[in-house]
């Protein structure tokens, strides 16, 4: 129980105040505020835990999962380059084995969505989404574009059934060739859909071997961009 001084001070004497000294005169009595005791929790050898083992709250919220590789759909494992394929994550570019190792020097294709072939075209398509870029090594006398089919045992070298597909290319579209004099040519098969070089505004005619520089565009299916690119 404790009083109040005229002055009013609490005070725990009930004639002089604890503050100031001032006499109190009798009168009603303030009960002392109650004090509640908080529990400690002691370990093993007798510390406090009170303050260490207090969960935080709100709790945190987990980390987003990573995403997956938009060309093989390989986990990320939260790293820059996909452990499969090589995309990497921060550019958009998936590098081909043999263009990753240096094992290959020569001609290097490069694949990508380009935005002003498809406004050209009349496909009942949606332009992708993800714009990935690839490249891909020209190994051997011969490439094949087009797009995979175990079931008829068509393995395209630049193969176009990869995310994002373009289905408007052929299972066997075109093909690039190696000529004796270290150039490349390209040849469309017969595609449903045709290939363009550069601004042609025609495409090319089916079965005719056209030749190529570096640094040429090759258009195919309803959005695809082809570069080639000659690496010495």
């Amino acid at each position: 129980m404790s009083a109040v001084c005229p002055e009013g001070h609490h005070s725990v004497t009930e004639d002089w105040c604890d503050s100031c000294g001032s006499p109190i005169s009798p009168g009603p009595m303030i009960p002392s505020p109650l004090v509640v005791p908080v529990p400690v929790t002691r370990g093993p050898e007798g510390g406090d835990l009170s303050s260490t083992t207090r969960p935080d709250w709100p709790p945190a919220d987990p980390p987003p999962p990573a995403p997956n590789c938009p060309i093989c759909a390989e986990p990320r494992a939260r790293r820059r380059y996909c452990e499969n394929c090589g995309y990497d994550f921060d550019t958009g570019t998936a590098l081909d084995h043999l263009v990753r190792t240096g094992v290959v020097v020569g001609w290097v294709a490069e694949i990508r969505p380009d935005r002003e072939f498809f406004d050209r075209n009349d496909d009942d398509v949606v332009f992708p989404t993800v714009l990935t870029r690839r490249q891909v090594a020209l190994a051997g006398d011969r490439t094949l574009i087009g797009r995979c089919s175990p079931r008829r045992n068509i393995h395209p070298d630049i193969d176009l059934s990869l995310a994002p597909e373009d289905r408007g290319v052929s299972r066997v579209h075109a093909f690039l060739d190696h000529t004796a004099d270290g150039r490349l040519t390209v040849t469309d098969e017969g595609s449903a859909n045709g290939t363009w070089v550069g601004d042609d505004p025609d495409p090319i005619v089916a079965g005719r071997t056209v030749p190529l520089a570096d640094g040429d565009h090759i258009y195919v299916g309803s959005f695809t961009r082809i570069t080639i690119r000659r690496r010495r």
